[in-house]
């Protein structure tokens, strides 16, 4: 069969899928990563620290729903706001912090921008906590959804954050009498 015999979509097909190469490029996916900053904190009992979360390697990001989950026996939840980058979008943007209780603490985080794509590194929320005793506390991603300008879920890779939290042990003032007196 030669080339002037085969059906016009056979001899337009190969074309096609070379304007698709071109257009979106080879075939290799990266994968967003999703991680926290600062990624390692420490802080005393009582303190306020806020985490930003950060979305990097990414080009096209339209909206998301992270489940970011804490030790709430170390760490006490005081706030969850957008991040700068889709505060600071050139579109409207929806935000959402959704609490969800298990015996691991978590938040479940829903945005999009309505309109534009945010770009990688993008700072999407910030989650402010507070110590509530000594420890090491991890923050993890449960699940993650990414999704990009046509709707299509992004692949992602998480990273955890830590913060250790230190407590003063409480010392009694004690004078030098008293003391004398309990080592006679």
């Amino acid at each position: 069969m030669q080339l002037s015999e085969c059906p016009r979509w056979a001899r337009v097909l190969p074309a096609l899928w070379i304007a698709l190469v071109a257009w979106y490029g080879p075939g290799t996916v990266h994968a967003a990563t999703i991680s926290y900053a600062p990624s390692a904190s420490e802080i005393n009992c009582n303190d306020l620290i806020s985490i930003d979360v950060v979305v990097d390697q990414i080009a096209d990001l339209r909206g998301f729903t992270l489940e970011v989950e804490y030790d709430s026996t170390l760490l006490s939840l005081v706030s969850v706001d957008p991040g700068v980058d889709l505060i600071g979008a050139p579109c409207p943007y929806f935000f959402h912090p959704f609490p969800i209780t298990t015996t691991m603490s978590a938040v479940q985080l829903d945005g999009a921008t309505l309109g534009c794509s945010l770009a990688g590194p993008a700072v999407i929320a910030t989650l402010t906590f507070v110590g509530s005793q000594d420890g090491i506390a991890i923050i993890d991603c449960r699940s993650v959804d990414l999704r990009n300008s046509l709707n299509l879920m992004v692949a992602a890779t998480c990273s955890n954050g830590i913060i250790q939290i230190s407590c003063p042990v409480p010392t009694a003032a004690s004078t030098w009498t008293t003391l004398k007196s309990r080592y006679r």
